[in-house]
C-alpha cells in the first residue's frame, strides 16, 4: 500500500488517514519509526475510522433520469469489506431539482446489515406538468454511524430530464354510437337501429344504411334487403331511433341472414367489421319462413364419463401456458388457482344460479343437462312472443338473434357439464343454472328477474344471481328500485342467509367517447363508478384479468370492484375466454367473429363453441361459479360471508404494479394508487380489488369457517359536511374537507364506504376525488380525466360513490376528503359532502 503526502493529511489508497496518527506517520516517512511495520500502522489507524470501522462509498445505476416515466435510479452504498455490525448511512441530496416535488428517495437513511457489502435504495423522478427544463440532484453520502467512514465516490450527479406533455382540453369530439334490435312478427321482422351521440359535441347530419344478406363476410356482395335513412345532426346525448321493417317473404325457409347497421360508409368500407358506427344483426328462418324462436336440437350429444376435448385449451380454469388457439400463450398460473377443485370437487351441487341476460339456449348439449326445468322466464313473453302465431314461450328464454347469445356463453362459464366428451366444463359443472332474458325485453325492470317474484319467474328461490351487464354513460345514484330489490335478497333470500349478486364492472377501460387526454391509457377512460348498481354494496363487483395475469386490456376500473378474475383479451394476439356458443355453424359468436375456435372445424365441428368470449362478462361468471362452489363447500355461509372469504382469500395479481403519481401546481398527486395495504390487512388496488379469486384457498377457508360470524350487518345515518370552497385550479393540493366520525363501537369493521359529493364545476372531468381514512388508508372514488363526465357541465352534480378499499377497519376518527382539479382553464366548488359506513363485528 503506497503512501502520498497531500496537504498536512497522508493518504492510503484506501482512504483517509486519520489525524490522530498524522505524527506518527510523519515520523515514519522520516525514517525515525522505520523498525515498525506497515501492517502494524494500518492496524493502528483502521485506515480512517478506528480499529472496528469502514469505509462506505456510493454509486448510481445511471445519471440520466425521464421524469415522465417509471425509470428510477438505483443508489448503490458499497463497503469496503463485510462487517460484524449493522452500518448505518443518511444520504442528502442538493442541486436544483427540489425533493418531494421532483424526485424522492425510497429511504434517506439505509442500512447495511452485518455481513453484507452492499445494499440498495433508489432515486424516484416525480412526474410533473411543469415546463421547467432538465433539472439535476446531486446524491451524496452524509452522517454514518460511528463504524464508519467515506471513501470515493461519495456522491454522483444524476440528471432529471424534462419531458413534453400534451393537457389540452380541444380534443372533444362527437361520438355516434348504434345500436341494431331486431323485433319478429308472424310475416315481418322489424329492424330498430338506435343512433347515439355519446361524445361531447353535436354530430354532424349523416346517413344510415342496413343491409341484410345471407354472408356475413361479403354481406354488400349477397344483399337480399338495402335501405338508407337520412339522421339529423345529433346534440350530445342526443339519439335517434330509424325503423326498417321487411317482408319474410323475401328470405328462403331454414336460412340463416345477417345484417349491418352502417353510417355513412360506402360498400368498399364495409368491408371491415369495425363496431365504431357500426352494429350487426341476424336471424335464421324456419320451414314456415318465419323467424326461428325455439332452440332446435344438435347433432353433437354428449357422452357420459368421456373426457371433454377443450378442458386442456381453458386456460381460465387451468392456465399452464397453452395459447387457448390465439397466437400467444397465457402465463402458467394466471386462473382460478382451483387444481384441487377440479381434482376433488366440489361442482356446485345443490345450487341454482340466475344467469341473467339476453336468453339461455335450453338445449345446447352442455347445458341442458343442469338447466333446471321450467324454471327459466322470458321476459319478452308478455310483448311480440305472445302472438298467436308463436304461441306461450314463457319459460323458454331463447335468443331468436343469430349473431351469438350473452347468456348461453355465460352460461357455459358458470356451469358447462364435466366430463360429457364434448366441449370444456364450467367452474361449477354440477349446478345448476336457469335464464332470464331480461336484457332483451327491460320493460319490467330488473326487480323480476333478481329476486323479486316468486312465480313467472320464481326468482325468490335462486342463490346466484350472474348479471353480466354493466350501464353508465354518465354518473347517476342508485335508484328506490334498485336499493329495494338487493336489500331484499340479501336479507330474505335463501332463508335470510341472503342472495349473492355477482356483476360484471365494465368494460371501458378504453372507450373514450368525448374526448382524449394522455392519462387515459394509465387511468382509463370511464370507471366503473359509472354504472350506479357498482356503486352499492350488496354486489360482488367482478374486474377481469387476461391470461398474462394483469388486468385486461378493456377492463374497467374502481374502487367499488370486489374481486378479479380471468376474462381474456380478443382471442387474436392474445387468449379469450373458451365457453359454450349458439348451437350450429350458422349461428353464434363464431359466426361473426371468424379466428380461433370458429376456423378449428375439428375441434368444434358443430359449431356450439367459442374462442373469443371475453369481457368482465366473462370474469363475473367465473366469480359465479366460485361463488356456487363455495355454497356447496358450506351452504349456510351468508352473502357477507361469501364476500369476506373471497377478500380474505384474493391471490394478488401483479402485486408491484406502480403508483401513477405527477406534481403540478406546487404538489405531487397520486392520479393511480400502488397497491394498498388497509389498516385491517386487506391489500386493494382500484383495477384488480381485492385480488383475483383463489378457489382452491378459498374453499379450505369455507370448510372451516362458521356461518354467519360477520355479527350485525349495520348501516349508519349520513354524516355530512358543507364545505362551500373553491376547488384550486390546476393544483395538486386541492380541495381538502374533513368528518370526524364516532359513535361507532370499537368492535365495528367496516364492510364498504358510501360518499356523496354535491359540485358545481365548469368541466367535470378534471376532477379526481379521493377518501382518506383515520388510520391513512387512501382511496381514490373517482378519477381524474372520467370520460363519462364531460356532459355534466351546466349541472350540479350530486353523486354517490363506494369504496371497499377500507375493509375490516373501524368507522370511528377523522375522515378526509381530497377533489383536486387537475386540468387548467377550467373552475368549480365543493358545496357539499356526506359519509356513510356499511359494517358488521369481524372475528379476530
Amino acid at each position: 500500500m503506497r503512501l502520498f503526502e497531500i496537504g498536512s493529511f497522508y493518504v492510503f489508497a484506501r482512504g483517509v488517514v486519520t489525524v490522530a496518527i498524522r505524527d506518527l506517520l510523519h515520523r515514519l516517512t522520516r525514517g525515525v519509526l522505520g523498525g515498525i511495520s506497515m501492517a502494524l500502522i494500518l492496524i493502528l489507524s483502521g485506515c480512517g475510522g478506528g480499529s472496528d470501522s469502514v469505509g462506505v462509498s456510493l454509486s448510481v445505476d445511471d445519471i440520466l433520469a425521464e421524469e415522465h416515466s417509471n425509470f428510477v435510479v438505483e443508489v448503490t452504498l458499497t463497503l469496503l469489506s463485510t462487517h460484524s455490525q449493522d452500518v448505518n448511512v443518511t444520504l442528502e441530496t442538493s442541486g436544483t431539482a427540489t425533493i418531494g416535488l421532483d424526485f424522492e428517495l425510497e429511504a434517506s437513511t439505509v442500512t447495511i446489515p452485518s455481513g453484507s457489502r452492499k445494499v440498495s435504495t433508489y432515486l424516484i423522478p416525480i412526474r410533473d406538468w411543469e415546463e421547467e427544463g432538465d433539472e439535476v440532484v446531486e446524491v451524496s453520502i452524509g452522517t454514518l454511524s460511528s463504524n464508519a467512514y467515506s471513501i470515493p465516490p461519495s456522491s454522483a450527479t444524476i440528471t432529471i430530464a424534462d419531458a413534453a406533455f400534451n393537457l389540452t382540453k380541444d380534443q372533444l369530439s362527437a361520438d355516434l354510437r348504434v345500436f341494431a334490435n331486431v323485433t319478429p312478427q308472424e310475416r315481418w321482422v322489424e329492424i330498430q337501429a338506435d343512433v347515439f351521440n355519446m361524445g361531447a359535441v353535436t354530430a354532424s347530419p349523416t346517413v344510415l344504411t342496413l343491409g341484410i344478406g345471407t354472408d356475413i363476410d361479403n354481406l354488400w356482395d349477397t344483399v337480399v334487403h338495402r335501405r338508407s335513412q337520412s339522421i339529423p345532426s345529433l346534440a350530445p346525448y342526443e339519439g335517434v331511433r330509424i325503423n326498417f321493417v321487411t317482408l319474410l317473404t323475401r328470405f328462403n325457409a331454414n336460412s340463416s341472414y345477417y345484417g349491418a347497421v352502417v353510417l355513412n360508409r360506402t360498400d368498399e368500407e364495409i368491408t371491415s367489421r369495425s363496431r365504431i358506427g357500426y352494429d350487426f344483426l341476424g336471424f335464421t328462418t324456419d320451414s314456415r319462413r318465419q323467424v326461428q324462436m325455439r332452440c332446435q336440437e344438435s347433432a353433437e350429444r354428449p357422452n357420459s364419463g368421456a373426457v371433454d376435448p377443450l378442458f386442456e385449451k381453458q386456460w381460465h380454469l387451468r392456465n399452464t401456458g397453452q395459447p387457448a388457439f390465439a397466437e400467444q400463450a397465457g402465463v402458467d398460473g394466471a386462473d382460478l388457482n382451483m387444481d384441487n377443485v377440479l381434482a376433488n370437487g366440489p361442482e356446485g351441487e345443490r345450487v341454482n344460479v340466475a344467469v341473467v341476460d339476453t336468453g339461455l339456449e335450453l338445449c345446447h348439449p352442455d347445458l341442458e343437462a343442469n338447466i333446471r326445468p321450467g324454471e327459466s322466464h322470458n321476459f319478452a313473453a308478455g310483448g311480440f312472443q305472445s302472438n298467436s302465431w308463436f304461441g306461450a314461450v314463457t319459460h323458454d328464454p331463447y335468443q331468436f338473434a343469430s349473431l351469438g347469445d350473452h347468456g348461453t356463453s355465460v352460461a357455459g362459464i358458470i356451469a358447462a357439464v364435466s366430463n360429457n366428451g364434448i366441449g370444456g366444463r364450467g367452474v361449477a359443472p354440477a349446478a345448476t343454472i336457469r335464464g332470464f332474458n331480461y336484457l332483451s325485453h327491460q320493460s319490467q325492470g330488473a326487480a323480476p328477474a333478481l329476486g323479486l317474484s316468486e312465480f313467472a319467474p320464481n326468482s325468490a328461490a335462486v342463490d346466484v344471481f350472474n348479471m353480466s351487464y354493466s350501464g353508465g354513460w354518465g354518473p347517476a345514484n342508485p335508484s328506490f328500485t334498485s336499493i329495494r330489490t338487493f336489500e331484499h335478497g340479501t336479507s330474505q333470500l335463501r332463508n335470510g342467509r341472503g342472495a349473492n349478486y355477482v356483476k360484471a364492472a365494465g368494460n371501458s377501460f378504453n372507450n373514450c367517447l368525448a374526448f382524449q387526454h394522455e392519462m387515459h391509457s394509465e387511468l382509463g377512460c370511464r370507471s366503473s363508478n359509472l354504472d350506479s348498481n357498482n356503486n352499492l354494496p350488496y354486489l360482488i363487483v367482478a374486474g377481469g384479468l387476461n391470461a398474462s395475469d394483469d388486468r385486461a386490456s378493456y377492463a374497467s376500473a374502481g374502487s367499488n370492484i370486489w374481486i378479479s378474475a380471468p376474462a381474456g383479451e380478443f382471442g387474436a394476439s392474445y387468449p379469450a375466454t373458451i365457453t359454450t356458443d349458439q348451437t350450429g355453424t350458422t349461428r353464434g359468436y363464431d359466426v361473426l367473429v371468424r379466428r380461433g375456435l370458429a376456423l378449428e372445424s375439428s375441434a368444434n365441428e358443430h359449431g356450439n363453441y367459442i374462442s373469443t368470449f371475453n369481457g368482465t362478462s366473462a370474469a363475473a361468471p367465473n366469480v359465479a361459479g366460485a361463488v356456487a362452489v363455495l355454497l356447496s363447500v358450506n351452504p349456510d355461509l351468508t352473502w357477507r360471508d361469501v364476500k369476506h372469504i373471497l377478500a380474505s382469500t384474493a391471490r394478488r395479481t401483479n402485486p408491484n404494479k406502480p403508483a401513477v403519481r405527477i406534481a403540478f401546481g406546487g404538489a405531487p398527486f397520486m392520479f393511480r394508487l400502488p397497491w394498498v395495504q388497509n389498516a385491517a390487512g386487506y391489500w386493494f388496488h382500484d383495477w384488480y380489488g381485492f385480488g383475483a379469486v383463489d378457489l382452491d384457498s378459498a374453499v379450505e377457508f369455507a370448510r372451516s369457517y362458521s356461518p354467519d360470524s360477520l355479527g350485525t350487518f349495520s348501516t349508519s345515518e349520513w354524516i355530512d359536511e358543507t364545505v362551500e370552497e373553491s376547488i384550486p385550479d390546476f393544483d395538486g393540493f386541492g380541495s381538502v374537507s374533513s368528518i370526524a366520525i364516532s359513535g361507532h363501537a370499537n368492535a365495528a369493521n367496516i364492510e364498504a364506504v358510501q360518499v356523496r359529493v354535491t359540485l358545481d364545476h365548469e368541466f367535470y372531468s378534471d376532477l379526481a376525488i379521493q377518501l382518506r381514512s383515520p388510520n391513512g388508508t387512501l382511496s381514490t372514488l373517482n378519477s381524474a380525466f372520467n370520460d363519462g363526465l364531460v356532459n355534466q357541465s351546466g349541472y350540479t352534480l350530486n353523486w354517490t360513490l363506494l369504496s371497499n378499499a377500507f375493509y375490516g377497519e373501524n368507522p370511528n376518527g377523522l375522515w378526509t376528503l381530497q377533489v383536486v382539479d387537475a386540468a387548467q382553464e377550467d373552475v368549480g366548488t365543493l358545496n357539499d359532502w356526506g359519509i356513510r359506513f356499511f359494517s358488521g363485528q369481524h372475528p379476530q
